[in-house]
């Protein structure tokens, strides 16, 4: 999290409370720019489509590429198979870990044995902002 201050805030030492703002606005703009251009082949979701959440973590199976596994912020692993062509095509599932795991931020599958995966769980965001060290005014 150091870092990833360091690298928005230079040459500053901290994120100014603006430059929150700033982004903010930049980002609107942007994203009505994105609007304006209508392009044809954006992405879209294809899921889950039975709860929302962040995706904070993809790896995709080292001897199968229609195979990707996805950690999500506050639901778990899933693996997506995507099984043919078409738009429905696919199916996302849930892979039970054997643990009381909601937030996976990092995948690993071993290339020798895709069924051993490892999994980094949790996830440490402004945990520096305590003391207002990187993100006070």
């Amino acid at each position: 999290m150091e870092q990833w201050a360091n690298q928005r805030a230079y040459p500053q030492k901290k994120i100014p409370d603006s430059g929150f703002f700033q982004a903010f606005e930049e980002m609107k703009r942007n994203a009505d720019r994105e609007k304006a251009l209508n392009a044809p082949d954006k992405w879209q979701s294809i899921g889950p489509k039975n709860l929302a959440g962040r995706t904070i973590s993809l790896a995709l199976h080292p001897w199968n590429p229609n195979i990707l596994y996805a950690g999500s912020a506050s639901g778990g692993l899933w693996r997506l198979t995507i099984t043919g062509t078409g738009v429905d095509d696919y199916t996302w599932e849930h892979v039970q870990t054997g643990y009381p795991v909601l937030g996976v931020g990092a995948i690993a599958i071993n290339p020798e044995d895709p069924d051993i995966i490892y999994i980094g769980t949790g996830e440490v965001y402004g945990y520096q902002g305590r003391d207002g060290d990187l993100f006070g005014s």
